[in-house]
């Protein structure tokens, strides 16, 4: 290929034993052959062939030779190395642009090939986010027949799911609010009926601890019911000391308890008071509790003793 190519400059030299030109294109026979250094090119003993590399009139050339005994002659070709090597260059800048556009092709067909496969996971990725969010509101749009539909499928059937759970605890939310709200009514009902009643009313668990402090209680003894609650009975209320044994006996037994005409002295003089002791038994027998009413009865004491002293008066005569 390289002495047929037309772009090859093939350069055949005939020089004798000696190195001397017999026969060159541009070179003057008898000269010897030498290369740039000055060096003699060709030092081949009687026969032979072969190659070798060597620097020709500027350039790095390729020599290939025979040697032929009946004349001893050499006869040799001068190739151009870059002439050599020109098909193994453009072969390899042609394999290199094959190779370039390969990739290229191959690059987009992947790019396409992510680009499908990645797209499902990234929409499920962000419906996961808004779901995390709290935005149930956005449906799924991934049709596809891999497991990556099926997955797709999975998640709105549970985002479905979910919304329906939410939107059932958002219903017993408003309602148990309702409840809630009734109750506190109820509350504030039965204590503004306890607050109105003329006469003490405390409550106390079954350790004697006030759960329970009207208004009456709070004129009586001074204390408010937010000193109150949470404070033993004697602590708050010391003027019902003396029928603590009482009190404890209707907690055990579980029986209404009353004491009437109790006398009790105060700055002014004394009063008279009827206590009743409620037990209250709790649904379920978690503890028990009461209720303890005081009623000042003074002045229908003091009417009553004005009667006797009359029927006696008239009895005298």
């Amino acid at each position: 290929t390289y002495y047929t190519h037309e772009a090859v400059i093939n350069k055949p030299i005939l020089v004798d034993n000696k190195s001397k030109i017999v026969i060159h294109p541009t070179l003057v026979s008898g000269e010897l052959l030498k290369d740039r250094e000055g060096k003699e090119i060709f030092k081949i003993g009687k026969g032979g062939a072969g190659d070798f590399y060597s620097t020709f009139e500027g350039e790095e050339v390729w020599f290939i030779y025979k040697y032929f005994e009946p004349w001893e002659w050499i006869i040799a070709y001068a190739v151009p190395v870059k002439e050599k090597y020109s098909d193994l260059r453009q072969f390899s800048m042609l394999l290199l642009a094959i190779m370039a556009v390969i990739g290229s092709v191959v690059a987009t067909g992947l790019s396409l090939i992510v680009k499908r496969l990645l797209g499902p996971v990234k929409t499920l990725t962000g419906v996961t986010s808004q779901i995390a969010e709290g935005k149930l509101d956005h449906p799924i749009s991934v049709h596809t027949n891999d497991e990556i539909g099926v997955l797709a499928k999975s998640f709105n059937v549970m985002r479905d799911a979910i919304k329906e759970k939410i939107e059932h605890l958002n219903q017993e939310v408003v309602e148990r609010k309702k409840i809630e709200e009734e109750l506190r009514g109820l509350q504030r009902y039965l204590s503004d009926i306890i607050n109105s009643m003329p006469s003490v009313i405390i409550g106390i668990d079954e350790t004697k601890v006030v759960t329970q402090w009207n208004k009456k209680a709070e004129l009586v003894s001074g204390v408010s019911a937010f000193d109150a609650y949470g404070k033993r009975l004697d602590d708050v209320f010391p003027m019902l000391h003396s029928i603590s044994s009482t009190i404890s006996e209707s907690l055990e037994r579980n029986e209404i308890k009353k004491i009437t005409r109790r006398e009790r002295k105060v700055e002014s003089g004394f009063v008279v008071e009827d206590v009743t002791v409620y037990p209250v038994e709790h649904s379920g027998g978690k503890g028990r509790s009461a209720v303890i009413r005081v009623d000042n009865v003074t002045k229908e004491f003091e009417l009553e003793m004005q009667i006797s002293h009359s029927s006696k008066m008239d009895a005298i005569g």
